[in-house]
């Protein structure tokens, strides 16, 4: 079954954002280029201080791959949700 995970990015250096460009530049391309995934879509929060991840997985073990341990960010993450599609 497929899997739909959303989660909040928010920079932790209070920088803020024009667009997800920006954002990505700073960050890297937070899974944007992962290949452990269907889908990854993103949107510039409303207070631009970060940006909403929607990515979509296969199946859980398609997840698994993507989130391999923890990894040095300067940004933190708010899950939103996590829901069998």
């Amino acid at each position: 079954m497929a899997i739909r995970h959303i989660a909040d990015l928010k920079a932790t250096n209070g920088n803020t954002y024009n667009n997800t460009d920006e954002f990505h530049a700073e960050h890297g391309p937070c899974g944007k280029n992962n290949a452990n995934c269907t889908s990854v879509a993103f949107e510039l929060l409303a207070d631009k201080t970060g940006v909403r991840r929607t990515v979509i997985f296969e199946d859980q073990a398609q997840f698994d791959l993507f989130f391999p341990g923890l990894t040095t960010k300067d940004f933190a993450v708010t899950k939103i949700e996590k829901v069998d599609i």
